[in-house]
């Protein structure tokens, strides 16, 4: 498996034209609320569209570049779990100076999308492969309509592991995909996969499917000192504001239901490695507590494609990190689907 750290791209990245990030941490909140929020607010086209599973409402979003500097290529941004896609304003930002045009969306139960249990805050789903199926009908019914000469997929970890269940059932559905800390398996804490999927199991058969799982509960907003998914204090001051602007989005800690269907999927999926046949960047950290990178190395060392490239500094949302990674994560992007 081929490998690159992040201190080889730092040094190929500086010998690139590619320019990079749009904005800086160093003044990140100004030019945020100056240049990344006015974009995207005058830009993005929203709409529903109802899902084949439940009827129910998927919210999604366009940002169609009609410039001069278009490369009538669309990238498709799939959000993690928790995330509303308002979150990637300053990635949609980012690849719109290239020449990009973006679609977004919020998985069900999550951002603008319709929830399925009573309680908004639980993350609940009713099967995994209805998150496939969501994104499928999402790619074929919408983003087809834009007619790009090319389709590319960008997701962050549940966003990624959807997108490559997706690329085993329909294998030309992109054309090449980024995948950022893919959550292959997620990570269970103290309690080991095998164990967590069992006890999971067992809470169902006793009518605890819609209940949060243990050690889970309502929204919360986190602190910095203690989060497990980025090192910048600036984007995630960012995720913060996008919450308490949109209490809409607030979302809480994951049900039984939503854990079992989540393993038994990755489970199931570990066979189905090898016929992933899509071109694949692979963006990942060893050092990540949310996924298990064990997982994330199997799959890209497995699928027919896939180019890791670790970033041992990062924690889960390499998206998200302060620049010195996020830089280089955007330039590697960049790079691949120039390619």
């Amino acid at each position: 498996m081929k490998l690159l750290s992040i201190a080889l791209i730092a040094v190929m990245s500086s010998l690139l034209s590619i320019r990079g990030a749009a904005i800086s941490d160093d003044n990140y909140q100004e030019d945020w609320a100056n240049k990344v929020n006015p974009f995207f607010l005058k830009h993005i086209q929203t709409n529903y569209f109802y899902s084949k599973h439940s009827d129910l409402y998927i919210f999604y979003g366009l940002i169609q570049n009609t410039t001069a500097n278009s490369n009538h290529r669309v990238v498709v941004i799939v959000p993690g779990r928790k995330e509303p896609f308002y979150k990637y304003s300053e990635l949609a930002y980012d690849l719109y100076q290239y020449g990009y045009s973006i679609a977004l969306i919020d998985h069900r139960g999550q951002g603008g999308s319709e929830r399925i249990l009573n309680d908004p805050e639980k993350g609940y789903v009713e099967d995994f492969d209805y998150y496939v199926d969501d994104l499928e009908q999402f790619v074929d019914s919408i983003v087809g309509e834009l007619s790009m000469d090319k389709t590319y997929l960008l997701a962050q970890s549940m966003g990624a592991s959807i997108g490559a269940m997706l690329m085993e059932k329909r294998p030309d559905i992109f054309n090449k995909a980024v995948l950022s800390s893919p959550m292959m398996m997620p990570n269970t804490g103290k309690y080991p996969a095998p164990i967590a999927v069992s006890l999971m199991a067992v809470l169902k058969l006793v009518g605890k499917a819609e209940e949060y799982a243990p050690g889970e509960s309502g929204y919360a907003v986190s602190e910095f000192a203690d989060n497990t998914l980025t090192s910048s204090k600036e984007r995630f001051d960012m995720k913060n504001d996008v919450f308490e602007s949109y209490p809409e989005f607030q979302l809480g800690g994951v049900t039984v239901n939503w854990l079992y269907s989540v393993m038994s999927k990755s489970y199931g999926f570990i066979s189905k490695y090898k016929k992933v046949t899509t071109p694949i960047l692979m963006l990942y950290s060893n050092n990540d507590k949310v996924v298990m990178p064990k997982y994330e190395e199997k799959f890209c060392d497995k699928a027919k494609a896939c180019e890791p490239v670790l970033f041992s500094q990062s924690k889960h949302e390499i998206f998200m990190e302060v620049d010195e990674i996020r830089d280089n994560a955007l330039n590697e992007t960049l790079k691949f689907l120039a390619e």
